[in-house]
């Protein structure tokens, strides 16, 4: 996490709302250039604005999706935002009710005057944490890149967590 890394690219491939895709040489290798220093991250997160479109949700999440239709390629799909007040990371199990003991983490939080409950995704996050007691985990301060998803079986693009940075 926070290295830079120097990536032969070929051409791009924009798809959708995902204008950042890149179609990589993989006959090249890639190559650590240097770090990200903490000011370098402060100057390129965001700390306000909306998360794309809000006002859908899954069953368990709260602005944590939205219509394929509506994403907007001028939106991007990838997000670095600076959360200062913190935020919660939530254990539990997705299916209870259904038999399915599977369990999530989730990270709840308030970004441009809007809550959001949106899956994290982020593996060093998601493996420390999925194992933990069902409840709340408060972190502190922290940078959040959040990746809004292809279009899913459920005709609706999906927010994630994709990486947490604590700041």
């Amino acid at each position: 996490m926070l290295d830079i890394i120097d990536i032969p690219l070929l051409y791009p491939q924009p798809r959708g709302h995902q204008q950042e895709n890149w179609v990589l040489d993989s006959s090249s290798r890639w190559v650590k250039a240097g770090s990200v220093t903490p000011s370098q991250i402060s100057a390129l997160a965001a700390i306000s604005g909306p998360l794309w479109k809000n006002g859908w949700h899954t069953h368990n999440g709260l602005h944590d999706c939205l219509p394929a239709e509506r994403a907007d390629a001028a939106d991007g799909s990838l997000k670095l935002i600076h959360l200062g007040h913190g935020l919660n990371l939530r254990v539990f199990v997705i299916g209870e009710n259904f038999g399915n003991p599977r369990r999530r983490v989730q990270a709840d939080f308030h970004f441009g005057g809007v809550q959001y409950n949106i899956t994290v995704t982020d593996p060093i996050i998601e493996g420390a944490y999925r194992d933990r007691a069902i409840g709340e985990y408060a972190l502190g301060a922290s940078y959040l890149t959040i990746s809004l998803g292809e279009r899913f079986a459920d005709e609706r693009c999906h927010k994630f967590v994709a990486a947490i940075i604590g700041a």
